[in-house]
């Protein structure tokens, strides 16, 4: 599950390879700038704690692992931005193209870093939850208004 946990990164870089549209490009942009300040101001007024010890011996993986737990520390729980960022990513990119297939490649590969994070002991379902309904929000107050959806 670490590769689906890494690969938000690849999900992003697909938003620089497939949005165009520079009025996307900023709707999405601003989405992002906007759920780092909103999530931001939670992490700060209610800090959280994992309930769980984060794996720390994985054979095979203890390099990956260290690495995480160095870059990802386990306090900035709730809303998981990991979550958000894919949301989000999934839906520009599914707002913006046609391809149905890829579309639901896309929701299935939303579903597995949905899964990750919980797997690799860095966030709790509620976390997941905040993380989509943040995502959600910001697509219905911001995006939306910045990128109306076509009648």
């Amino acid at each position: 599950m670490i590769y689906f946990y890494i690969s938000l990164a690849i999900l992003l870089f697909l938003n620089v390879i497939l949005l165009k549209d520079p009025k996307v490009i900023k709707a999405f942009s601003v989405c992002l700038i906007l759920t780092v300040l909103i999530a931001g101001v939670i992490f700060i007024l209610f800090p959280g704690k994992l309930g769980f010890t984060r794996v720390t011996e994985v054979t095979d993986y203890q390099w990956i692992f260290s690495l995480l737990h160095t870059v990802d520390q386990p306090f900035n729980l709730y809303p998981s931005l990991h979550i958000t960022y894919s949301s989000l990513t999934v839906f520009a990119i599914i707002d913006q193209t046609k391809n149905k297939l890829f579309h639901l490649i896309l929701i299935l590969w939303l579903i597995m870093i949905g899964f990750s994070v919980v797997l690799v002991h860095q966030h709790h379902l509620f976390d997941i939850l905040t993380g989509i309904i943040l995502a959600g929000l910001v697509i219905k107050f911001v995006y939306r208004r910045l990128i109306p959806k076509e009648a």
